[in-house]
């Protein structure tokens, strides 16, 4: 009878849905198979970037550029124009140094050069406009954006773009620096 009264202590003591002591076995077989499976496709892929690698041997070839060709196609900076303009948005007189350059490659350079001669007036007139009408913080910016986009927009309408079909010219930017008239005298204002 002991051994009976022992066997049902021990069915009693058993939680429900089996023995307590047992662990699951589904998850450790999940990342056993996830494991092998990185394994081969890590194996996969590496023979077959060996097996499709590329050329077994490659040389480099010396790149023979011809003088005349390479002298042409080198940037050259012709200067549109050199002179101060004044704006009065912020109700005080100020006068700007202004300095306009384009940049064209050499062979474009002798045609860039005599469109600045034979227009100057008309671009330093269109220029002088856009400083005119320049809000004051423009003249703020660091790299004068503002300007530089206007003076492009109105450059590109001229020249055309540099592109290796051969029109003309890209752009550097305006550069100035400005000067306060206050009592019948120069100030220096703002420096860039």
């Amino acid at each position: 009878m002991a051994d009976k009264a022992e066997k049902t202590e021990k069915t009693e003591s058993k939680p429900e849905g089996g023995d307590g002591a047992a662990k699951p076995k589904g998850k450790g077989k999940l990342f056993i198979m996830i494991g092998g499976l990185l394994v081969v496709e890590a194996v996969a892929i590496i023979g077959a970037s060996m097996l499709l690698g590329g050329p077994d041997h490659t040389e480099a070839s010396v790149l023979e550029i011809d003088p005349l060709v390479a002298e042409q196609e080198k940037i050259v900076e012709l200067k549109v124009l050199d002179s101060r303009f004044p704006n009065q948005k912020s109700g005080v007189t100020m006068v700007y140094q202004t300095e306009v350059y384009v940049q064209s490659r050499a062979k474009h350079s002798e045609a860039v050069k005599a469109e600045l001669e034979q227009f100057a007036v008309e671009l330093r007139a269109e220029i002088a406009a856009i400083w005119k009408t320049a809000e004051p913080q423009d003249f703020q910016e660091p790299k004068l954006e503002t300007l530089t986009r206007r003076v492009e927009a109105m450059l590109q309408e001229r020249f055309g773009n540099d592109t290796t079909d051969g029109a003309l010219c890209s752009w550097p930017g305006p550069f100035c620096g400005g000067l306060k008239i206050a009592d019948g005298r120069w100030r220096m204002a703002n420096k860039s």
